[in-house]
């Protein structure tokens, strides 16, 4: 998964270093860190939400450990986090000559040259020389360990120096990675390779005929794409980068644009078989039931695979119209639509009676005012003793750097630039919701692939 969301990376410390948000850390001393509020109060902006926005950003760079970061508790009891350079950041900060190597990475991940990647997949079919392309897209991998490539190691011992420039360098091309593995992907490199590595067994159809490829293609779509370039003037000017780039909600987007509906619904079919499927060897919260409704439950296929495992039960899926006519039709799972797309889509849920709900993937995309609104109806649809039943992840209150994290802030910063409010929550703002929206309390049932299944109790 922090393959499948690698280009937030790069495009991340292209807003960064738009900010001059290095130098503002750089002139604070060596060794400084700052709050999120105090390099927000640098920049030419009266949004109200710019701190909370440069904190997201900065938590991907400490997990990349492209910055550092400590936990602080303010006077309200508040923890916040400090942000400070690693010495990777030099090279992004202007030398004793005024130069720096930010703005090669700028010039990388420039539009133009971003735009241009959209087309290597045609350039290697279309050309007289695959092989080469071929080639040199596998070269591009193998810089990582994901195919099992033969690679000559340079027995030369480097400097620290030398390794945080090289890192540096490799910081600038990080675009590389994840456009090359959209391109291995649509070409099905990795199903034709059979001994890939082992991480590849990830982006292969498995006995399901499902993988996480059809996710890394959603993220890597251009239409999703376009929306990083709208991030730094989202931070100085508030808005939405998704509406600023395709002019309106990301909601809406599909609805008309048939081709990126498909590209949509193939990558959640796909990603929700395998998380859901996984949640059910081990958790047992579905036994008991007789009826649950799966809100923003897309095509259904959640419920399809809890019915099927537990015949008994009676699914109902709760979603918007474009996404529904597409869904196909299940035993024992009624469709429901709901047509307000301009706040919570599911926000009528109290029309419906049912034993249990489930959310997965729900509210992340929403502020937590929003939320509140949406498990409120879900509460009043609860019998006594009812449950909600969410599925998704928690973040950690300090910056990690696992891949875990990675992939975590990377979703997370994601969900910044498409959805009002769309985050990632840790396990206390998970708390606050529930109580918020009159919950007694939240149970962490189980955790697979890095998602929860966190039981909302009535």
């Amino acid at each position: 998964m922090q393959l499948t969301g690698a280009a937030a990376l790069p495009m991340v410390m292209r807003v960064a270093i738009d900010l001059d948000v290095f130098e503002i850390i750089a002139k604070a001393g060596p060794g400084a860190q700052l709050s999120p509020k105090s390099i927000a109060s640098h920049l030419p902006t009266q949004n109200p939400n710019a701190h909370n926005m440069i904190d997201r950003i900065l938590r991907l760079l400490t997990s990349y450990s492209v910055l550092n970061s400590s936990l602080v508790t303010g006077d309200n009891g508040l923890v916040e986090r400090l942000y400070g350079l690693e010495p990777v950041c030099k090279y992004f900060v202007r030398n004793e000559d005024g130069v720096a190597v930010a703005p090669f990475m700028l010039l990388v991940q420039d539009k133009v040259f971003i735009d241009s990647w959209f087309h290597l997949k045609d350039v290697v079919l279309a050309e007289f020389r695959p092989l080469e392309y071929f080639w040199r897209s596998l070269q591009i991998l193998s810089i990582f360990p994901i195919v099992n490539m033969v690679s000559i190691q340079n027995q030369t011992k480097t400097t620290n120096e030398e390794e945080d420039f090289s890192f540096a360098m490799q910081l600038t091309g990080a675009a590389a990675l994840p456009m090359v593995m959209r391109v291995a992907i649509d070409l099905d490199v990795f199903e034709i390779i059979a001994k890939a590595g082992p991480v590849c067994k990830y982006f292969v159809r498995n006995e399901d005929g499902v993988s996480v490829s059809p996710f890394m293609l959603l993220v890597q779509d251009k239409v999703f794409i376009d929306s990083w370039f709208h991030l730094k003037d989202a931070v100085l000017e508030g808005g939405i980068p998704f509406n600023k780039a395709h002019g309106m909600h990301a909601f809406e987007y599909p609805g008309i644009d048939p081709k990126f509906n498909q590209v949509f619904n193939r990558a959640m079919f796909n990603h929700t078989t395998i998380v859901v499927k996984k949640i059910l060897e081990v958790y047992r919260g579905f036994e008991d039931l007789k009826e649950v409704v799966d809100v923003g439950g897309g095509l259904g296929t959640t419920l399809s695979i809890i019915t099927s495992k537990y015949p008994a039960l009676r699914g109902i899926n709760f979603d918007l119209p474009h996404v529904v006519e597409h869904a196909p039709s299940y035993p024992g799972i009624i469709l429901v639509c709901n047509l307000n797309v301009l706040g919570p889509p599911y926000i009528q849920m109290d029309r419906i009676r049912c034993i249990a709900g489930v959310e997965h993937w729900i509210l992340h995309d929403w502020s937590d005012d929003e939320c509140i609104k949406l498990l409120k109806n879900c509460y009043k649809a609860l019998p006594e003793h009812g449950k909600l039943i969410v599925v998704d992840a928690i973040l950690p209150v300090a910056p990690e750097s696992d891949s875990a994290a990675k992939s975590l802030c990377q979703l997370d910063v994601s969900m910044m630039t498409q959805n009002p409010g769309g985050k990632e929550r840790s396990e206390k703002e998970f708390e606050n919701l529930a109580k918020g929206a009159g919950f007694a309390s939240i149970n962490k049932a189980c955790c697979v692939y890095n998602y929860w299944v966190i039981e909302f109790c009535k």
